[in-house]
């Protein structure tokens, strides 16, 4: 696994390295390299709300409906409620429940992430060979921080 980052506090921090498994490791953490957490997302907030814009358009211009950086921008989707609202109302995102993780970062705990390209955990659903495929897997891991 890839891209691994740790929310805690206030605060998403990088994990160098890969992540293998059966692999027990120790990340000495410091606040110095972190970034904010509602800057990280902030910064990724704006490329979703300009990837929703850009997809109401029924022809024109779609580069700018696409998503580049999926590992970090899966993260910020993580933490959609810190987005600092705007003067439109109608700029707002409705996240299913479980998806926001905000609540358990502020009550103490912290998250780990952990990104697996080009892997899923589970069988696909479906019963033919379909022409494209792409499976990715996010890993979100909630920690008790003592």
């Amino acid at each position: 696994m890839t891209n691994a980052q740790i929310a805690v506090e206030s605060y998403l921090m990088t994990l160098e390295g890969e992540l293998l498994p059966n692999q027990t490791r120790t990340f000495n953490l410091s606040r110095q390299k972190a970034v904010r957490l509602a800057e990280f997302v902030s910064s990724y907030g704006q490329a979703f709300q300009s990837a929703v814009q850009s997809r109401q358009r029924a022809f024109g211009a779609t580069e700018s409906g696409h998503i580049i950086d999926l590992p970090k921008s899966t993260v910020a989707a993580s933490f959609l409620s810190q987005i600092a609202p705007q003067q439109n109302s109608m700029a707002r995102f409705v996240t299913t429940p479980g998806l926001d993780l905000s609540s358990l970062v502020e009550h103490g705990s912290a998250v780990v992430f952990a990104w697996a390209g080009d892997y899923s955990p589970v069988s696909p659903m479906n019963r033919f060979s379909p022409k494209r495929t792409h499976r990715d897997t996010l890993w979100r891991v909630a920690v008790a921080v003592q």
